[in-house]
């Protein structure tokens, strides 16, 4: 709801100018409410959540054991890195179903493709090195494992960032993620994939989470944001867009390992 309350201030100050006022927090919540539902969710979203989904539990119960891979269009025109031109981009995401920890995230120009998946499933495998910029508090802080020992395996100091060898992959039904190419890479490297039940969103949930996490902390803030749909877009969001795809990449990834692992946004 502080969302929504954001965009209409948003919308009251482009639209009609600064000094019209618009209606305190709770007010906006109780219309809100009155007019969508104590849940305020979209209606089917409501009726899918609401279907019969049995009771059969899967029990979690240490890291790697289901990695949760989802893919959602980036809130935020960023500038193509030869012509800057505003373009669109797709964030792909993958996330420990145990810690509810990102390890791994790629950011596709174009739509997702086969390739791109199979090397987010490398950068799930694979220590992240650490960049230009970033500090000793960045670095591996794991407890069990010493960061020298680490460093040492992995030939260079590794920001702290989880990584395993994962056992099975949950997805949903998008063609990128059936295609053979994806298959035979998982099939090499020993993931099991499972394919996430047809309108039962609960089966990704903590992902989807994630992806709400990430725009409303951050991605809401940035320039060049033009939201889920048309109602939450600026007068100019592409006018506005600042960010290059390299740059965008930089600033998830600090803020994925400083921010949202770090602070421990992950387990919340």
């Amino acid at each position: 709801m502080k969302t929504k309350e954001r965009m209409i201030h948003q919308y009251v100050r482009e639209k009609f100018g600064p000094a019209v006022t618009v209606p305190h927090y709770s007010t906006l919540a109780g219309v809100w409410k009155e007019w969508f539902g104590p849940q305020g969710a979209r209606q089917r979203y409501v009726r899918s959540a609401a279907l019969e989904t049995g009771k059969a539990r899967v029990t979690i119960t240490r890291p790697g054991q289901v990695v949760v891979l989802d893919t959602t269009p980036l809130p935020v025109k960023v500038l193509d890195d030869v012509f800057s031109a505003p373009i669109s981009v797709d964030l792909t995401l993958a996330l420990d179903a145990h810690t509810h920890s990102l390890v791994a995230f790629r950011l596709t120009p174009v739509s997702d493709s086969s390739v791109e998946v199979a090397m987010l499933l490398r950068d799930v495998l694979l220590p992240l090195p650490m960049r230009p910029g970033w500090g000793p508090e960045m670095e591996w802080p794991y407890p069990g494992v010493p960061a020298a020992l680490v460093a040492e395996f992995a030939g260079h100091p590794v920001a702290g960032r989880p990584f395993f060898a994962p056992e099975t992959v949950t997805s949903d039904h998008g063609s990128v993620y059936k295609n053979h190419h994806l298959v035979r890479v998982a099939r090499r490297l020993g993931i099991d994939l499972l394919p996430a039940r047809m309108m039962r969103p609960s089966d990704k949930a903590a992902c989807e989470r994630a992806f709400a996490g990430i725009q409303s902390l951050l991605l809401e803030l940035l320039l060049g944001y033009r939201g889920v749909d048309v109602a939450d877009r600026g007068v100019d969001p592409e006018g506005d867009a600042v960010w290059t795809v390299q740059e965008m990449e930089h600033l998830l990834a600090t803020w994925i390992v400083k921010v949202f692992t770090d602070c421990g946004l992950c387990c919340s």
